[in-house]
């Protein structure tokens, strides 16, 4: 597990790939700027940081994974280290910590636009809806980096069955611009009390948190949301490993 964590922190330290997807987040979040301009609302979802930083994820993702099977690198992985799980987790765990990465990324982002052209009204403590922007910002940034991660797995688990990155990716566009409008258009279509819990629901937690009103159309709470996107993850990271471990001993 140690070989196999500093392998993948040593090819994340010199991928260019990393260091050009938190310019591609900012060039991202500069459009929203440009877009939605400085209010309380696009300071508090951090100008989309969940969505935009769910794609630069998504293309990372399935290009590291789809990457090692085109390369076919990925045999070199498992015979330089006996432990799947290990080659698994190292590379989990490297992923993961590029999404804290983003998130400080998008936070530094967020905090230099509010202070350079947010007008003099707009500032940290002001109240909105009895919450003030400092808390809902980063509630929505904790709640945005759940669905991150959640998307993050999902991406490696399509990879890993697939093999193919370009699968991957589309997969993962389509969940993060159509995930929510999905979400919502399934209760209409199947009947039933179960079908609030479908997983495209535990998309829509970072737009909950920061519009509470939501719950009337995901019909659950923001913490039963953030419970759901917790499992959902687990139960796709268990999948994924299993995509990814029965692919080389199918071969």
């Amino acid at each position: 597990m140690r070989s196999s964590l500093q392998q993948e922190f040593y090819k994340f330290i010199h991928r260019r790939g990393y260091w050009g997807g938190i310019v591609a987040l900012w060039l991202l979040m500069a459009v929203s700027v440009w877009l939605e301009g400085t209010t309380f609302d696009s300071v508090a979802q951090s100008y989309d940081w969940g969505r935009w930083a769910a794609m630069v994820m998504s293309i990372l993702v399935a290009t590291d994974f789809g990457g090692e099977y085109e390369n076919e690198t990925i045999d070199t992985l498992f015979y330089k280290n006996t432990s799947r799980g290990g080659v698994f987790l190292a590379k989990l765990l490297v992923l993961l910590g590029y999404v804290l990465i983003l998130s400080l990324a998008g936070g530094i982002f967020t905090m230099v636009i509010q202070a350079t052209h947010a007008p003099s009204t707009l500032t940290w403590d002001l109240v909105v809806n009895h919450q003030s922007l400092w808390n809902a910002a980063l509630l929505t940034g904790l709640g945005a980096s759940g669905m991150v991660a959640l998307i993050t797995v999902l991406t490696i688990g399509v990879t890993c069955l697939t093999r193919s990155k370009i699968v991957a990716m589309g997969f993962s566009f389509v969940l993060i611009f159509t995930g929510p409008t999905l979400a919502g258009a399934l209760p209409k279509i199947i009947d039933g009390p179960w079908i609030k819990w479908n997983p495209l629901n535990m998309l829509q937690l970072a737009s909950q948190v920061a519009n509470p009103a939501l719950k009337s159309v995901t019909k659950l709470s923001t913490a039963q949301l953030a419970w759901g996107t917790t499992i959902y993850a687990v139960i796709f990271t268990m999948l994924s490993y299993l995509f990814f471990s029965w692919g080389q001993r199918s071969k």
